[in-house]
C-alpha cells in the first residue's frame, strides 16, 4: 500500500484527470499528504458556484427555501476560505458560475425560515443573494491566472457540460437516448469568456437585476442576465449556446462581441423558426469567422452562405439541407446530421453533398435503423469516412430478440454480420453503435476472421467494445471508465 501511495506525482495526475470525477479527487487528497501534494492543482483547476441545484429537472421547483438558504451561506463561506488562501487560487484556470438568474418558487412566500430558525422576509432573501454574488464576484477578480469564465443557466439535473462548451468537440459524441442530450428539451443557455490574454478581468452585477421566481418570465430573465455580461468592454466570448429567441433579440451592435466565438450551439425551444430568426443567424454565421464549432438546431433551415463563410469550421451538426449549403463551400471533418429522415440518404440527393468527400466523421444515430442500401449511400457521398456512429442496422435488428423471445442470433454471428454490413465503408477504422445486443459479461470466444480491412474497433454504446488483435481475432471487453473518458473526448484522435 505504501508503494502506491508513493506513486510519482504525475502518475496520481494521470489518474485524476482520466479515470476520476471531483469528489473521488477531493476524496482521494484526504488520505495522504503526498496525494494532495501531487493533485492540488487538478483540484482546484476547475470551480464552480451554483446558485440553484436543479431537481426533477425543474430549475423553478422542488428546493425548499431554508435548502437555498443554506446553499447560499454555504457559498459564502467557501469564497472566504478561498480569498483568504491565495495560494490555492493559483491553481484555478476556470469557473462556472451555474444558475444564479432564478429563485426557487417557494421563497416568495412572505416568510421563509432560515437554516437558522429565524424567519426572513423575501427582501432579507434577496440580500443574501446580492452579498453571495458580490462576494463570487470579487473573487474572481482575485485569481491571477484564470484562463476561462463560464455562465451557466440549466434545468439538467447534472452538470454536462463536455459537449456544452468542450474546447474539442470533434465527434464529442453522446448517447441520443440520454437525458442530457441537446435534442432533448432542457432549458439551456451558456456564456464562456476567454480570459487567457487578459488580466485582471472584472464581471459586473446585472444592473438593477433581481432573480426571476416567475416560470413566464424566465426567459426574458435569463436573456437580460446573459445581455448584460455580453455587453461589458473588451471581452472575448468563445463559447455560447442560446435559444433562438435570445439571438432575435439582439440587434447588429449587441451582437458584436459573440464575432468572437469559437464553438456555436444555436438552439430552438418552442420550434417557431420565423423568417427574421434565419436572418438573424445568417448574420451571425457570416460575421463570426472564427467558428470551429457550429451546432443549428433541426428547425433552422434554410440558410443561405457565401463562399467566404465559416472559413475555419471543423465540426458541424444540423439539419440536412443546412448541412447541404455549408458543404457547398466549405470542408468540414466531423458532421452530424439532425434529421430524423431518412430520405436523406436516398441516392437521388447524392450530388447535393459537394464536399462531402472530405468528411472523414459522420454521427448518424439519430436515424434509427439503417438498410444495406442506406450504406450503400453513404459509401457513395462520404468516401473517406474513418468513423461512423449510427443506431444500429436493420440486419443486426433481424438476429435481436422479440419481446418474449431469446436472441436469434449468437453475438459471433452478430458480429460478423456487422462487418459484412460495413465492409462497403473500405476505409472505416471505427464504429460506433448506440444499440446494444449482448451484455457479455461472461467471456465471449473470438472471432478469428476479420471481415474488414481497415476496421479496428466496433464500441457498442459505452458499454463494450469488439477489438480487432491480429494474434487472436476479435475480441470482446467491457470498457472501463478510462476508455470511456478517452473515446468520449478523444473520438477520431
Amino acid at each position: 500500500m505504501q508503494a502506491a501511495v508513493d506513486l510519482p506525482s504525475e502518475v496520481w495526475i494521470h489518474i485524476a484527470s482520466r479515470g476520476l470525477g471531483k469528489k473521488d479527487i477531493s476524496s482521494l487528497t484526504r488520505t495522504n499528504r503526498h496525494i494532495r501534494s501531487s493533485l492540488i492543482s487538478s483540484v482546484f483547476m476547475t470551480l464552480e458556484f451554483e446558485g440553484i441545484k436543479p431537481i426533477l429537472q425543474s430549475i423553478e421547483y422542488e428546493m425548499p427555501a431554508r435548502v437555498y438558504i443554506a446553499c447560499l451561506q454555504r457559498t459564502q463561506r467557501r469564497i472566504q476560505y478561498l480569498l483568504e488562501s491565495p495560494h490555492l487560487t493559483l491553481h484555478t484556470r476556470h469557473i462556472h458560475i451555474r444558475n444564479w438568474a432564478h429563485f426557487p418558487i417557494s421563497i416568495t412566500q412572505e416568510t421563509v425560515v432560515s437554516p437558522s430558525g429565524s424567519e426572513l422576509k423575501f427582501g432579507d432573501v434577496l440580500l443574501i443573494w446580492k452579498s453571495t454574488y458580490t462576494a463570487l464576484r470579487s473573487l474572481v477578480a482575485s485569481f491571477p491566472k484564470l484562463r476561462t469564465l463560464t455562465f451557466i443557466e440549466s434545468d439538467l439535473p447534472v452538470p454536462h457540460d463536455d459537449w456544452l462548451v468542450h474546447s474539442d468537440r470533434s465527434l464529442l459524441s453522446y448517447d441520443p437516448c440520454s437525458h442530457a442530450s441537446p435534442w432533448n428539451s432542457h432549458s439551456l443557455t451558456a456564456l464562456q469568456i476567454d480570459l487567457s490574454k487578459d488580466e485582471g478581468y472584472r464581471f459586473h452585477l446585472p444592473q438593477d437585476f433581481i432573480p426571476s421566481f416567475q416560470f413566464e418570465r424566465r426567459f426574458e430573465k435569463e436573456h437580460a442576465y446573459f445581455l448584460d455580461i455580453s455587453q461589458q468592454n473588451a471581452i472575448r466570448i468563445q463559447a455560447a449556446v442560446a435559444d433562438l429567441r435570445f439571438w432575435t433579440t439582439l440587434s447588429s451592435l449587441s451582437l458584436e462581441p459573440f464575432y468572437s466565438v469559437r464553438h456555436l450551439i444555436i438552439r430552438d425551444m418552442t420550434n417557431r423558426r420565423t423568417d427574421k430568426s434565419i436572418m438573424t443567424v445568417q448574420h451571425i454565421l457570416a460575421n463570426c469567422l472564427d467558428i470551429q464549432t457550429l451546432e443549428l438546431a433541426e428547425s433552422i433551415t434554410p440558410i443561405v452562405l457565401s463562399s467566404t463563410a465559416l472559413p475555419k469550421l471543423k465540426c458541424i451538426t444540423a439539419h440536412y439541407s443546412s448541412l447541404v449549403e455549408i458543404l457547398r463551400h466549405q470542408c468540414v471533418e466531423t458532421v452530424r446530421i439532425a434529421t430524423i429522415r431518412l430520405y436523406i440518404l436516398d441516392s437521388s440527393n447524392l450530388h447535393k453533398w459537394g464536399h462531402a468527400d472530405m468528411v472523414t466523421r459522420l454521427d448518424i444515430s439519430r436515424q434509427f435503423y439503417l438498410s444495406q442500401v442506406d450504406l450503400e449511400s453513404i459509401s457513395a457521398a462520404f468516401h473517406n469516412l474513418t468513423h461512423l456512429m449510427i443506431r444500429s442496422l436493420k440486419s443486426v435488428r433481424k438476429l435481436l430478440p422479440t419481446r418474449g423471445s431469446e436472441n436469434k442470433g449468437t453475438p459471433q454471428e452478430i458480429l460478423a454480420t456487422v462487418l459484412e454490413s460495413v465492409s462497403i465503408l473500405p476505409k472505416l477504422q471505427i464504429l460506433h453503435m448506440f444499440e446494444l445486443w449482448d451484455k457479455t459479461e461472461d467471456t465471449v470466444p473470438t472471432l478469428r476472421s476479420r471481415g474488414h480491412s481497415c476496421l479496428e474497433e466496433i464500441q457498442i454504446s459505452y458499454r463494450y467494445k469488439w477489438t480487432w488483435v491480429s494474434s487472436t481475432g476479435w475480441c470482446s471487453n467491457p470498457m472501463d471508465p478510462l476508455e470511456i473518458d478517452a473515446s468520449i473526448h478523444n473520438n477520431g484522435h
